[in-house]
């Protein structure tokens, strides 16, 4: 049976928050973030000088870019040649989900099919996206092996809705408050996976023996 694994994409996998803000500056003036370590809070409303409504107003016309999501650069290069070497090397004892809340624009291709297309770019076919806004309930679904976010709410409704599931919080300066399982990188939670899988084939051979 394979290890099934969920990722969070924005601030996991790609930089929302730079094309964002590039966006918003050019409409609002507003200051440029160039990369979302630079944050202080989770919530858009707290990072820019501005009110809710403007922010709402602002998140629709972003929406109006037509496949914007292709547009997003990579969150840490590393942390994604990371990630390629370890699904081409595990590719038979690992599955591979996308979990990810984003919604779909208003021009262009669905929000399923930009992401796909996002990861072909970059060197990964045939992504399995999921849209989900609730993501206890879809590791539960999917019975997730281990989960990766850097959302601390979603990590806590993984770890409630399903116990089997190894979740970690990606560790960003605007969730180091919380007191739940942590990786500091993607790298590190993947080595984490690999630990695991080294240590279960040991058991299986000194059983066998």
């Amino acid at each position: 049976m394979k290890i099934k694994v969920g990722f969070d994409i924005d601030a996991v996998f790609a930089n929302f928050v730079k094309t964002f803000t590039s966006f918003a500056n050019k409409e609002k003036g507003t200051p440029i973030i160039n990369h979302s370590t630079e944050r202080k809070s989770w919530f858009l409303k707290n990072e820019y000088p501005l009110s809710e409504e403007e922010l709402k107003e602002l998140w629709e016309k972003f929406l109006e870019i037509e496949n914007v999501y292709e547009e997003f650069e990579l969150e840490d290069e590393e942390d994604f040649k990371a990630f390629l070497d370890f699904v081409k090397k595990h590719n038979t004892k690992v599955e591979v989900y996308f979990i990810t809340a984003r919604r779909n624009t208003k021009k262009g291709k669905n929000v399923v099919e930009q992401t796909k297309d996002w990861f072909k770019k970059h060197g990964y076919d045939n992504a399995n996206v999921h849209i989900a806004f609730e993501k206890g309930s879809k590791a539960k679904e999917l019975e997730l092996d281990y989960f990766i976010d850097d959302k601390h709410t979603h990590i806590e409704e993984v770890l409630k809705a399903c116990k089997k599931t190894k979740a970690y919080l990606l560790n960003k300066p605007y969730n180091e408050e919380f007191e739940l399982p942590r990786v500091y990188s993607l790298k590190e939670f993947l080595r984490n996976i690999e630990n695991d899988i080294l240590l279960k084939e040991l058991k299986r051979k000194y059983f066998r023996e």
